[in-house]
C-alpha cells in the first residue's frame, strides 16, 4: 500500500513556529449585537475585492480577522465602515500579496464608494497597528489549511484497491476533499461564533467535515493527528458544528469533550482573554504618526478618524 509522505522535519518547524504565533498574538472577539450588521457589510466588501482581484485565502481571511479584532474593541461610525474594511485589507495584502498586487491608492478608492485622501487609510492603518502592537503577521485558519491541504486524504484511508493513485480515481476523491475543505473554510467567515475557535483547530475540523462528505472515509484518521497534531475528540464537535451548522449552546466544557476532565475555552480550542493578554484599558485612541509629520495632525485627532478605542472592558459572551 502506498502512502503519501507525512510532514518533512521543516514543514514541522513551520507548524510549531505558526502553532506559537496563534497562541501568542491572537485576539479574541467580542460582538455585540449592534456590530453585526457592520461586520457582515465589512466582510462582503473584502470578499467581493478578493474575488475580484484574485487575492489568496489568506489575504481575506487575514483581512476579515483584523477587521473582527479592531471593530469589537472601537466604535466605528456606519460611514467609516468602508474606510477601516478596504484599510484592513490593504494590511493583509502588504503582508500575504506580492508587492505588484498591493492595491494602490487608486485601486483602494476604485473599491469605496467615495474617494478618500491618502492621510485617511494612513491614519486608519496606524490605528490598527498600534492597537495590534504591529503584530499583525498572525496565522489564520486558511494557513494552517494550506499545510494541512496536501494531507487531507491518503490512500491508507481506502480499503477498495481500485482507489489507487495507478487508478486516478484517488487523485478524483482527494480533489473533491481537498475542495470541500476550503468550501467549508470560507463559510466560517460569516459565523461570528466562529472566531474564537484557534484558527489551526478550524482548519482541522474543515479536512474533517470534508472528509465526512465523502462516502467510505472515516472522519479522521492517524496521520492526520500526526500532522494537524489534533486527535479526533479535539475535532469532533467543531466537525459536527460545520456540517450541520450549528454549535453545542451548552457549557464550554462539552464543546470538547475529554474524558474524566472538564475543559476551560482555551483547552478546547476557543480563544481567550487571559489567554492572548489584552490591551491597557487606559489606553486611549490618540495615533502615533510614527515619524511622519505631515501626517501629525490626522494621525493623532480621533475626530478625523471617526473612531474611538472602547476602553471599557467587555466581557466575552459564552458560545
Amino acid at each position: 500500500m502506498l502512502f503519501l509522505p507525512t510532514f518533512s522535519e521543516y514543514e514541522e518547524d513551520i507548524l510549531m513556529a505558526l502553532k506559537e504565533c496563534e497562541s501568542s498574538w491572537r485576539h479574541p472577539v467580542h460582538f455585540m449585537p449592534s456590530q453585526l450588521v457592520l461586520r457582515q457589510a465589512g466582510i462582503e466588501l473584502i470578499r467581493s475585492k478578493c474575488t475580484k482581484q484574485l487575492y489568496r485565502r489568506t489575504t481575506k481571511h487575514l483581512a476579515i480577522y483584523l477587521l473582527d479584532v479592531f471593530l469589537t474593541n472601537h466604535y466605528i461610525p456606519e460611514v467609516r465602515l468602508e474606510l477601516v474594511a478596504l484599510t484592513c485589507l490593504s494590511l493583509a495584502c502588504k503582508i500575504e500579496e506580492n508587492d505588484p498586487d498591493i492595491p494602490s491608492l487608486t485601486m483602494l478608492n476604485s473599491f469605496s464608494s467615495e474617494p478618500y485622501q491618502r492621510a485617511d487609510y494612513i491614519a486608519i492603518e496606524m490605528s490598527v497597528l498600534s492597537f495590534f502592537d504591529w503584530h499583525i503577521t498572525i496565522p489564520t485558519a486558511a494557513t494552517f489549511l494550506e499545510m494541512y491541504a496536501l494531507h487531507c486524504v491518503d490512500e491508507g484511508d481506502f480499503a477498495l484497491p481500485e482507489v489507487s493513485v495507478a487508478t486516478g480515481l484517488f487523485d478524483e476523491i482527494f480533489d473533491k476533499v481537498n475542495a470541500a475543505s476550503l468550501d467549508f473554510l470560507d463559510g466560517t467567515l460569516g459565523k461570528g461564533q466562529m472566531a474564537n475557535v484557534k484558527p489551526s483547530l478550524l482548519a482541522a475540523a474543515c479536512v474533517s467535515a470534508a472528509r465526512c462528505a465523502e462516502p467510505n472515509i472515516r472522519a479522521w484518521s492517524d496521520r492526520l493527528t500526526i500532522v494537524t497534531g489534533y486527535e479526533y475528540s479535539e475535532v469532533h464537535d467543531v466537525c459536527t458544528a460545520l456540517v450541520f451548522g450549528k454549535l453545542p449552546t451548552s457549557s464550554p466544557r462539552s464543546f470538547v469533550p475529554m474524558l474524566g476532565k472538564k475543559r476551560s475555552f482555551s483547552e478546547s480550542g476557543f480563544l481567550s482573554t487571559s489567554e492572548t493578554g489584552s490591551a491597557s484599558d487606559s489606553e486611549d485612541c490618540s495615533l502615533s504618526s510614527a515619524g511622519d509629520s505631515s501626517y501629525d495632525k490626522t494621525l493623532n485627532s480621533s475626530c478625523d478618524t471617526g473612531i474611538i478605542r472602547q476602553t471599557k472592558k467587555q466581557k466575552v459572551p459564552e458560545c
